[in-house]
């Protein structure tokens, strides 16, 4: 696979993952509030079901290419890094306002480069 059909394939990846983790968020009905607070047994199936897909997402992003990554310096690649290897290294002492600042201002932003990209890439008639 050439490197762009990778970029492809992974910046697909994460869309549907972005997508999943947008429709768990309404499905449960998170807030910040509740994502941060709710520790019952239905709070804590909320949360782990948005964090999956929130770590996958993080975890498909390290693997784009320098070509993607410098393409959107706007971005904030150092940080999704960092954030990716305090998920795989320490998912139980996570801090949960910081998570969802991710889901909420960071993967939008996310989106919109990736999304950008695709459209940037696709031929002009």
């Amino acid at each position: 696979m050439k490197p762009h059909e990778k970029d492809a394939a992974i910046i697909e990846r994460i869309l549907e993952d972005i997508e999943t983790l947008q429709k768990r968020v309404d499905h449960f009905g998170l807030t910040k509030e509740r994502f941060c607070n709710d520790l019952s047994f239905e709070g804590e199936i909320a949360y782990d079901a948005v964090m999956n897909p929130l770590y996958r997402i993080v975890e498909d992003a390290v693997h784009l290419s320098d070509a993607v990554v410098s393409a959107y310096p706007e971005c904030s690649w150092k940080e999704i890094r960092g954030f990716r290897n305090f998920i795989a290294h320490g998912y139980s002492a996570i801090d949960r306002g910081i998570a969802w600042g991710v889901i909420e201002n960071d993967v939008p932003k996310l989106k919109r480069v990736l999304v950008a990209y695709i459209g940037a890439d696709q031929p002009t008639n």
